[in-house]
């Protein structure tokens, strides 16, 4: 993280995040290959993917499944060190249920996340701002943020950034 800059590493990728010049340059560690995108050509890439899964439900006859999400975000009192940081224990859980519309049948799905939540990390603060930084410069939603999601789901979905704004500092361990 460096200014408008910020940069994802694995073994296989990297990822760049530029904010200042608005764009993603995405880099292919074996293949020898960068792609570069700018946000708008992102945005627009988003709503034409958006539109056609729309058609294509439309295609088969309108929405299949209700689905409906719910998202807590609590702290559990716990506090111990961890990496040498003061730490408290948050649990974050997420639950999806979807209910076919033909048949009726509903699924669930339930995900616990256990959080360690060091509130001063140095250099943390930098990398949050950088995070409410990119939605306003990319004009909308954060590139690569629900892409899979029709858009009926954004508005649950702000259900998870809301409790996950809860988690006051930096994830230090997480299962």
């Amino acid at each position: 993280m460096k200014g408008d800059r910020l940069v994802h590493r694995s073994p296989l990728h990297t990822s760049i995040i530029d904010l200042s010049n608005e764009t993603i340059t995405s880099i292919d560690q074996p293949k020898k290959t960068y792609s570069v995108i700018t946000f708008a050509e992102m945005k627009q890439a988003m709503e034409q993917m958006s539109e056609k899964m729309q058609q294509q439900q439309q295609k088969k006859g309108g929405d299949q499944a209700d689905m409906k999400f719910k998202v807590s975000a609590n702290a559990t009192g716990k506090k111990k060190a961890v990496n040498g940081f003061d730490s408290s224990e948050m649990l974050l859980t997420m639950q999806m249920e979807g209910t076919d519309k033909k048949s009726g049948q509903s699924a669930a799905m339930v995900v616990f996340a256990d959080s360690w939540i060091a509130p001063s990390v140095p250099g943390y603060n930098e990398v949050r701002e950088f995070y409410k930084r990119w939605p306003r410069r990319s004009r909308g939603r954060r590139a690569a943020q629900h892409v899979h999601e029709p858009a009926r789901h954004y508005s649950s979905m702000s259900e998870v950034s809301k409790e996950s704004a809860k988690l006051d500092g930096m994830p230090v361990f997480q299962t």
